[in-house]
């Protein structure tokens, strides 16, 4: 059944990415806080969270019924897909918080074609021909980006594999989503309160020796990381799959516009043309993504 325009599901999706595009800011208020402790404060408040959200939502019976019904295969694929979150959460924050926002732009506009990729060695999907020439365009222009700034992007390519990665292991599982994110908090919980145990025999934590202001902000760093996922659930159960194809270069834009004008990060002629090539061909895949849906619509 074809989905039609939804207008809250639109709210939602453009809201979701606003907000992803604008953390930076969000982030940089952060930048006296260590990275790998940052992302710890940034798990366990989120674990809260998501578990008020499924109580408020009635839906707890639901969330245990699931869990008990996992399979092994399920819950390696839940490790997995935790470890790839961590990697790219990490990778995200350090490259913030070191004056790389342009680069993290960068990673998760080459995200989708990664993700093509990733279906076709991993899962055996074919690609179309106008996906092979959007896949040629992005490659020109990193090629280009590699030789004008003489050094290979590994913080965007890092964003753009985990965050592959971490989709790939999704549509594996096909968990609701609160309930897969739920338990990939739970066990990056786990993971954070040993680093903190281990960070505080040498060095005072963060949450408990800062200014107010800092701590408040850690405290929000749960519904900063949440909110704007679960807007994004409900965008993409509303809307066709091309409309968040579409839609998904808002968050990176808004970031480059930060990275560029607010923070004064280096974008030369040689990145503008990279850019504009890589922007060629997501508009074609973009196109791809539309014309695959309408065919598919119409058979």
């Amino acid at each position: 059944m074809k989905k039609q325009l939804s207008i809250p599901g639109l709210m939602y999706a453009i809201g979701s990415y606003i907000i992803w595009g604008v953390t930076p800011i969000f982030w940089k208020a952060l930048a006296s806080v260590q990275s790998f402790e940052l992302m710890a404060y940034r798990i366990l408040w989120s674990m809260p969270f998501l578990l008020l959200i499924i109580l408020f939502s009635r839906k707890w019976k639901e969330f245990w019924k699931e869990i008990r019904q996992f399979s092994f295969k399920t819950y390696m694929l839940i490790l997995l897909a935790t470890g790839f979150l961590l990697i790219n959460w990490c990778t995200f924050i350090w490259a913030v918080n070191n004056g790389f926002i342009v680069h993290t732009s960068l990673g998760y506009y080459i995200n989708p074609i990664i993700s093509i990729l990733l279906g076709v060695i991993v899962l055996k999907e074919s690609l179309t021909k106008l996906q092979w020439i959007a896949f040629a365009l992005v490659t020109v222009g990193v090629l280009v980006l590699i030789y004008g700034i003489q050094s290979f992007p590994w913080i965007s390519f890092t964003l753009a594999f985990s965050f592959g990665m971490y989709g790939m292991m999704k549509k594996k599982m096909k968990l609701p989503p609160i309930t897969s994110l739920s338990i990939e908090m739970f066990i990056g919980s786990i993971v954070s309160v040993g680093y903190l145990v281990f960070l505080s025999r040498s060095t005072p934590l963060t949450f408990s020796s800062t200014s107010p202001t800092i701590t408040i902000l850690l405290i929000f760093t749960g519904a900063v990381t949440s909110i704007p996922l679960l807007m994004f659930n409900e965008g993409t159960q509303r809307l066709p799959l091309y409309w968040m194809g579409f839609l998904q270069y808002i968050a990176p834009t808004l970031s480059l516009m930060i990275g560029i004008f607010v923070y004064r990060e280096a974008f030369s002629i040689v990145h503008f043309l990279a850019f504009c090539i890589i922007w060629s061909g997501l508009i074609v895949l973009s196109s791809s993504s539309f014309f695959i849906s309408q065919k598919r619509v119409t058979e």
